[in-house]
C-alpha cells in the first residue's frame, strides 16, 4: 500500500466501541416493554438496524452480546468507518496532498524568480495571469535554450508569461 495512506488506513479501520446494558438500550429505543426474548430483539431491532446501516455503506457495524447466567444483559456495537466513508477520507488526504505540493511547487518558482530579479510585483501579477501549469512549461522552456544571464531568462519569461 501506498505509505502516505498507511497512518490513514490505520485511524480508519480502527473500530469505535459502544456498549449498553440491554435494559438501557431498549429503553432509549423507546420498547422496554417489548421483546422479552434477546432473540426476538436481536432478530427484530438489532439485526434490521445492522443491516441498514451496513447497506449504506458509511458505517459497518458488527455486534456483540455479553451473557450473565445465560442470559443477555448487554450489547456491544463495534463501529467501523464504511468503504464509502474510507473512500471520502482517502479523496480528501489525496486532495490536501496535493495542495500542499501545489504550494510547495508555487514558492519554489517565486524563489526562481527573485532570484532571476523579478520584483514582489512582476511575481504577483506572472502568478495571477497563469495557470502553474504555464508557469513551469516556459520555465522549462528556457532551460531548455540555455539561457544563462538572469538579464535574459527574466525578458524571456516575461515574453511568454505575459
Amino acid at each position: 500500500k501506498n505509505s502516505k495512506y498507511k497512518s490513514l488506513d490505520v485511524k480508519i479501520n480502527k473500530p469505535t466501541r459502544i456498549r449498553y446494558d440491554l435494559s438501557l438500550l431498549k429503553e432509549i429505543l423507546g420498547i422496554e416493554d417489548k421483546y422479552s426474548q434477546f432473540k426476538e430483539f436481536n432478530r427484530n431491532v438489532l439485526k434490521v438496524a445492522q443491516e441498514e446501516i451496513n447497506r449504506r455503506g458509511f458505517y459497518n457495524i458488527s455486534i456483540e452480546k455479553e451473557i450473565e447466567n445465560k442470559q443477555c444483559v448487554a450489547v456491544v456495537f463495534f463501529v467501523y468507518l464504511g468503504e464509502k466513508y474510507k473512500t471520502k477520507l482517502k479523496e480528501q488526504a489525496l486532495e490536501n496532498s496535493n495542495k500542499k505540493k501545489e504550494k510547495e511547487e508555487i514558492q519554489n518558482f517565486k524563489n526562481i524568480f527573485i532570484f532571476i530579479g523579478f520584483t514582489q510585483k512582476e511575481i504577483k501579477m506572472i502568478f495571477s495571469k497563469n495557470e502553474l501549469n504555464k508557469i513551469n512549461d516556459a520555465y522549462q522552456s528556457m532551460i531548455n535554450q540555455n539561457i544563462v544571464n538572469n538579464e535574459d531568462r527574466k525578458k524571456y519569461l516575461l515574453g511568454k508569461l505575459n
